[in-house]
């Protein structure tokens, strides 16, 4: 969905998260932050929609840096907070 958000669901849930309004530098790289961000999360074991927020909030960090350059962990904690989940099912 990009700039409109994402879904991420299984046979027992569905979450929704609206994209993070900021400003963006570049879309390079979205995808792979977000994929990045769902991958920890579920390395280390968390919910559904904890990984929904973690991957959220990568992808929200690496569009707020130009170009692509690498996003850092700190941006991403920042953003984190800011990240509304909308339980579908």
């Amino acid at each position: 969905l990009g700039s409109h958000g994402s879904f991420l669901g299984n046979t027992a849930e569905v979450w929704f998260a609206p994209a993070l309004k900021i400003p963006v530098a570049s879309t390079v790289g979205a995808g792979d932050a977000f994929v990045a961000g769902l991958i920890v999360a579920q390395a280390n074991n968390e919910s559904l929609s904890g990984s929904l927020a973690l991957a959220t909030a990568a992808a929200a960090a690496s569009v707020a840096m130009p170009g692509t350059q690498a996003v850092t962990s700190d941006a991403v904690k920042e953003l984190l907070s800011k990240v509304v989940l909308e339980k579908w099912r």
